[in-house]
């Protein structure tokens, strides 16, 4: 599940690498949505399944990314989830929201069971 906000886009971008055979790739695709965590990528993309990992590139900007989940679409082309290896990169050049601070450190520190022996 997803705990970003993602911002939308519709940016051209190519991504690169080799498949699961080791035959080389480079495929222009469109960036529909990002959060700082990853992206949603639409274009004709074959043979992608949830691991792959690749290299995105936008204008002079790349970063890797893992393939969370692959869906069909209309006219052959198939829709990507992805999330960035590196998280804190912003290849998008828009402002994107923070990351949503979770409370697990808010929450007291866990006293052990047994007794201090001094």
């Amino acid at each position: 599940m997803r705990c970003e906000s993602r911002v939308a886009l519709r940016l051209k971008v190519r991504i690169y690498g080799k498949d699961s055979k080791g035959r080389e790739f480079d495929l222009p695709c469109e960036a529909l949505d990002a959060s700082i965590g990853g992206a949603r990528l639409v274009g004709a993309l074959p043979n992608f399944k949830p691991g792959d990992v690749f290299m995105l590139q936008h204008q002079s900007l790349r970063a890797r990314f893992r393939v969370k989940w692959v869906a069909p679409r209309n006219g052959g082309l198939v829709e990507l989830g992805v999330e960035s290896l590196l998280p804190c990169r912003n290849l998008w050049k828009r402002k994107l929201p923070n990351p949503e601070r979770d409370s697990f450190g808010d929450k007291a520190p866990v006293q052990p069971a047994w007794p201090k022996i001094k």
